[in-house]
């Protein structure tokens, strides 16, 4: 799961949907936890809310979102692509202490 501001999953899904434009197919999975994620953004009080991303998810948006990705006037592609890249790596540390670990 990642935490991700209103402004964070509107460029998200801006990005997904200028690709389909482009004629490029996305995951209609993602798409719909995405927008499960703006709804309950837009709801709640602190326009945040948590996504579940899968590993694919990832790097799918680490490949897409330039890190000066901006949404209106708020720079939000640092702040994503943060988010992304720390996950990632905690998800490989693991798996790497997994394997020294059983060696």
């Amino acid at each position: 799961m990642v935490c991700f501001t209103l402004e964070e999953l509107w460029a998200i899904h801006d990005l997904v949907r200028d690709r389909q434009n482009n004629g490029e197919e996305h995951d209609p999975e993602f798409e719909i936890r995405l927008f499960e994620a703006l709804l309950a953004g837009a709801e709640h009080a602190s326009r945040q809310a948590a996504m579940l991303v899968y590993e694919d998810d990832l790097w799918w948006i680490d490949r897409q979102v330039p890190s000066a990705l901006m949404a209106g006037t708020l720079g939000v592609g640092r702040s994503i692509l943060t988010k992304v890249v720390r996950l990632l790596v905690k998800a490989h540390s693991r798996a790497d202490s997994v394997l020294v670990g059983g060696a």
